[in-house]
């Protein structure tokens, strides 16, 4: 069995390129490579993954345990012409924040492509039309200014500063409506 997450959750749609789906422990190598990318330690956090063991538990005990609890998490990022892994996306569920949080990470390889706007828009579709969402959420590394760029070209917007236990630091908070009643009775 590769997967404790129950059967028939949804995903979001596959996009031109790419497909987002449930993680899996055969997905232990390309986890190994991705939370060691420099970009992953520097601007997410060093998960100390350094074995295909750990990548496995990391996956076991980190990323489906999400899925299981609030039916999303970040789902694997492949492209659809070859199935290869090149990233995660999603939305995170996280105390301290006031709504769900998308979340992106992208091996080096592919960065620069417009895989993570492409993914981002699919888990943001996702939010809004399988979940009912309102409103998102995107924290990041304040020095992160590729990731700023990017949720502001998808609509987020800067509020402030966030401090979460969970991080132990402090991070640039984004916002984003999805719903009309969100944005107020004018859509703005």
């Amino acid at each position: 069995m590769t997967s404790s997450v129950p059967a028939g959750l949804k995903t979001p749609e596959p996009t031109r390129r790419l497909r987002l789906r449930l993680p899996e422990l055969t997905d232990a190598a390309f986890y190994l490579t991705l939370l060691n990318e420099p970009d992953y330690i520097r601007f997410i956090s060093d998960a100390k993954v350094r074995t295909l063991r750990t990548a496995e538990a990391f996956i076991k005990l980190r990323s489906l345990p999400r899925f299981e609890k609030y039916g999303t998490g970040l789902w694997v990022v492949e492209k659809l012409d070859t199935c290869d892994p090149i990233g995660i996306c999603g939305l995170i569920i996280r105390e301290g924040l006031d709504h769900p949080d998308l979340g992106y990470a992208f091996l080096s390889s592919h960065q620069g492509k417009g895989y993570a706007r492409e993914a981002a828009r699919a888990a943001i579709g996702f939010a809004r039309e399988h979940m009912k969402l309102d409103w998102l959420c995107a924290i990041i590394d304040p020095g992160n200014e590729r990731s700023a760029k990017l949720l502001t070209d998808l609509g987020f917007h800067r509020d402030g500063q966030r401090m979460l236990e969970s991080i132990g630091a402090v991070s640039d908070y984004f916002v984003k409506p999805l719903s009309a009643s969100a944005c107020g009775a004018d859509g703005q």
